[in-house]
């Protein structure tokens, strides 16, 4: 693994960590997925929104995000103990709002 690599997947890791961190302090449940951020009537335009779901043999982290004026996936990854695979991952404002989100009790952001 390179450099440039190795500091990535740390990033990413680091980004993963703080949504389990916001999804445990803020998260809705519904069976085997908890939500941050849900699209709902009452919050057409969410700014952050998350979604952590557990299968048998792995978990899965999407998260979408304003970028460029439009809601978009900004991160996809899954994984199985130290495995990480990432499928997407678009650089941008989210990510220290997302920290900011991890580290700080009962901060929202709508």
């Amino acid at each position: 693994m390179n450099d440039r690599t190795a500091r990535k997947l740390t990033e990413v890791t680091g980004l993963r960590d703080a949504a389990l961190t916001l999804l445990e302090m803020q998260g809705e449940r519904e069976s085997d997925r908890v939500w941050f951020g849900r699209h709902t009537p009452e919050n057409l335009e969410p700014r952050l929104t998350a979604v952590l779901s557990h299968y048998p043999r792995y978990s899965s982290l999407e998260v979408w995000s304003t970028l460029r004026g439009k809601h978009a996936k900004v991160l996809n990854m899954a994984w199985k103990g130290d495995a990480v695979q990432v499928t997407s991952f678009r650089r941008g404002d989210w990510e220290s709002e997302l920290l900011a989100m991890g580290r700080a009790q009962g901060f929202a952001v709508h």
